[in-house]
């Protein structure tokens, strides 16, 4: 058993080795690699660079601008809502006078009307006292 265990643990070594051999050949080639591409990219890294303050001031410039633009509009929301409820409570006055307006020409309009039939019976009335047959009746009971 011991034997096994010995073998066992020189085998992981012996893998260990290979793969830390391949490890460093690795890390070479990405190193030779890395100054390559450096060179390559370098002036689209240096371009990106002097574009990156230009960007950010626009990008600041437009906030700002965007800021602006909220507030404007936010005043003249509340411009607008004040105007729209200072219209809408002259509405509302306008409807209540209007309306105390058509009660009191209703009552007008009732009180005429009760004239009117107060006058009908009235002349009714006359008419009835003073007709041919009322006369004759009356004269014909006072003999």
């Amino acid at each position: 058993m011991k034997i096994i265990l010995i073998l066992i643990l020189i085998s992981v070594f012996a893998v260990q080795a290979e793969w830390g051999e391949h490890c460093e050949r690795s890390l070479e080639l990405e190193s030779e690699c890395g100054r390559y591409c450096y060179k390559v990219v370098r002036p689209f890294l240096d371009h990106i660079k002097t574009l990156q303050p230009k960007d950010a001031d626009k990008d600041g410039s437009q906030l700002e601008k965007f800021k602006e633009k909220i507030e404007m509009v936010e005043n003249k929301y509340d411009t607008l809502e004040h105007d729209l409820l200072k219209k809408w409570e002259q509405l509302e006055r306008k409807i209540e006078m209007e309306w105390q307006e058509i009660k009191t020409l209703q009552q007008e309009a009732s009180n005429k009307y009760q004239n009117i039939l107060n006058k009908l019976d009235s002349i009714q009335n006359t008419k009835r006292t003073n007709s041919p047959a009322t006369f004759v009746n009356t004269f014909q009971c006072r003999h």
